[in-house]
């Protein structure tokens, strides 16, 4: 896959603050989830493979991702969606999962939905 993949209330992820998902919406969801933690250093592995950290503001993690114990999947909360790069199968499974709960879809970089 290699690209972000949103979860988003709009038509389009790009537009997500025409119909953002409330930060206050999403810290709810992450405190009744027991796979889930607010964190906002959020770990990812970029394109050439290596494990990258950052800091924002409103993310969370999922901690409980099966291929290692020590998988720390990041949630981003950006622009009134949620973001997380480049999403394993498994991963996509939770955010399908989360977005159902939110009301929301979940959403390629080029449009495409899953």
């Amino acid at each position: 896959m290699g690209n972000a993949v949103y979860i988003t209330r709009a038509k389009d992820w790009r537009n997500g603050e025409s119909a953002p998902i409330p930060l206050v919406e999403w810290r709810a969801l992450v405190e009744k989830d027991l796979q889930m933690r607010m964190d906002e250093r959020v770990c990812h592995v970029n394109l050439s493979g290596d494990l990258v950290e950052e800091l924002h503001e409103g993310s969370a993690v999922w901690f409980r991702h099966t291929v290692t114990s020590e998988a720390r999947i990041g949630f981003r909360f950006v622009g009134g969606n949620l973001r997380v790069e480049a999403p394993d199968a498994l991963t996509l499974r939770k955010m399908k999962e989360i977005a159902a709960v939110l009301g929301a879809k979940v959403q390629g970089e080029h449009g495409e939905e899953y």
